[in-house]
């Protein structure tokens, strides 16, 4: 099988800043979930900070991005891949957009007096968004030298993504009982927009390491 990254070639060097990309992400998810639970325990000065952090990341993100769009100009890669390759920084980009989504509804919302479950489901779900970051950095690092692997550690990347899809189920069903006690509406639905901003981070994983199937499958046939 050839191997597209080859050790010390521009290609690698691709590969290795699109693990830092995700290292961002892994930050930005942690610094996340430290702005919700400042945000329950009612710290707003510690929350501010974090959510600061979380919109930080942005620009670093984007010094990156950048970075990886010069590389890929002059680099040798073949143009289909160097589609993939970009294709897979913008699944990455969008993770980390919606976690910064998330950590702006937090200014202006509190999770401090919601019911107890819909606060445990808020991280359960962050849980997952962090274990589903860490499974994609994982599984794009395989592409250095297995494939096979890459492609297990795609599958479950989707597994974690489905099991943030039953939990936003399980938030919509305890908003509908919360919202006839919340008389609110406008509440509710920035509610849901950050649990399901919570979702779309494991989906935009999910993109991800699809894009690393594509280049699994081409490059294990070459």
């Amino acid at each position: 099988m050839v191997k597209l990254f080859g050790r010390k070639s521009s290609e690698e060097k691709v590969l290795d800043l699109i693990l830092k990309h995700v290292d961002i992400a892994i930050s930005t998810s942690s610094r996340l979930a430290e702005a919700v639970q400042h945000n329950l325990s009612g710290n707003v000065l510690k929350m501010r900070e974090a959510i600061s952090d979380v919109a930080g990341s942005e620009s670093l993100a984007d010094q990156i991005k950048r970075q990886i769009m010069a590389d890929l100009a002059k680099g040798t890669l073949p143009p289909l891949f160097r589609e993939d390759i970009l294709s897979l920084v913008l699944k990455l980009d969008d993770a980390v957009g919606w976690m910064q989504s998330c950590a702006r509804i937090l200014e202006v919302i509190s999770l401090k007096d919601l019911p107890k479950e819909l606060q445990d489901l808020a991280l359960e779900m962050l849980a997952v968004v962090s274990r589903t970051v860490k499974l994609t950095k994982d599984c794009i690092s395989k592409l250095y030298d297995d494939y096979e692997e890459a492609l297990n550690l795609s599958h479950a990347v989707e597994e974690s993504e489905e099991e943030a899809d039953a939990l936003l189920g399980e938030v919509r069903k305890a908003l509908l009982r919360y919202g006839e006690i919340e008389k609110n509406p406008f509440y509710c639905w920035m509610l849901l927009d950050f649990y399901g901003g919570l979702e779309r981070v494991t989906d935009s994983c999910e993109d991800s390491v699809d894009v690393v199937r594509i280049i699994a499958v081409r490059t294990s046939g070459m």
